[in-house]
């Protein structure tokens, strides 16, 4: 079966930390997504397992995939880097990874901000909102831009965002999530209050989850 993106599963996902060392390679297992799909695929939340030097750093966090190029399957796992979003080593690792090198830095912002927008109480929207973070990524790898016709509004909204600096949204706790070897996927991730947050690398990372991600799982 083919995953998408991660449904935002806010407000009240308090997800306990504990201390990681730079050194220590991060894992990051898929346990399941939200179970919302359309047109074939997964939409909104996932919700992964994060794991480092065997001990468990961040368990049951929602995130979002952003990765519609690369297939993944429930309870499988991939090590990973984490960085943040306003970082360009991490944007220009994400992109790379895609297969997509023209993704800005804008992009990924893009990315963040549709994230947010996913709403339980409107899952109707979840296909539109996470077609429109894949189509950002799109073509990656040869891959063409998915055409499902409720995907254009909400990429002109995010072009809107865009040109309105995105609101005053604040984008320095958003982090990437990228494989480091060829199997998984880009996931992009909230961190929560900064005291409570994990360094993942070189910045805290706590992980509540408001962003999205999509893909494929076979």
């Amino acid at each position: 079966m083919k995953f998408t993106r991660l449904l935002l599963v806010a407000a009240g996902l308090a997800l306990a930390a504990t201390p990681a060392h730079a050194d220590d390679p991060f894992v990051l297992t898929l346990k399941g997504v939200n179970g919302h799909s359309a047109h074939g695929v997964y939409d909104g939340a996932y919700f992964g397992k994060l794991t480092t030097g065997g001990s468990t750093v961040m368990d049951g966090f929602s995130m979002f995939c952003i990765d519609f190029t690369h297939d993944i399957t429930i309870n499988s796992s991939w090590s990973v880097t984490s960085g943040s979003l306003l970082d360009g080593g991490t944007v220009n690792g994400a992109r790379n990874y895609i297969g997509y090198s023209g993704a800005t830095m804008t992009d990924f912002k893009k990315a963040a901000w549709l994230a947010s927008q996913f709403n339980p109480l409107n899952p109707g929207d979840y296909s539109g909102i996470h077609g429109a973070i894949w189509n950002t990524f799109l073509p990656a790898n040869g891959q063409g831009d998915l055409s499902w016709p409720e995907i254009q509004s909400w990429m002109d909204k995010a072009d809107a965002a865009a040109a309105n600096n995105f609101y005053g949204m604040d984008f320095s706790n958003w982090v990437v999530l990228t494989p480091t070897g060829q199997y998984g996927q880009v996931q992009l991730t909230t961190t929560p209050e900064p005291a409570t947050m994990i360094l993942m690398g070189s910045g805290l990372i706590g992980m509540f989850f408001v962003t999205a991600q999509k893909r494929r799982l076979d």
